[in-house]
């Protein structure tokens, strides 16, 4: 975290809020993401927003580049 934010040339204080992938995964992973999101948007008081991670890796893709993106999965998808 502390890279991204030196990246964005941003601080802690400045991100409008928290989110984590809350699934599908490894339970004890996303448990501890879960957790740590929870606590840290709990610290800043901010709000927290669980993301499917099919959702997640589209809005990091769409984030990166300007080109057209298809996103295609198989069992995750619901």
């Amino acid at each position: 975290m502390r890279k991204a934010l030196e990246d964005a040339n941003l601080n802690m204080f400045q991100v409008d809020g928290i989110a984590f992938t809350r699934g599908p995964g490894m339970s004890g992973c996303l448990s501890v993401c879960a957790n740590a999101a929870k606590t840290l948007a709990a610290a800043l008081q901010k709000p927290l927003v669980g993301v499917h991670h099919m959702v997640r890796s589209f809005i990091f893709i769409v984030a990166s580049c300007s080109e057209i993106v298809l996103l295609v999965g198989s069992k995750h998808m619901p």
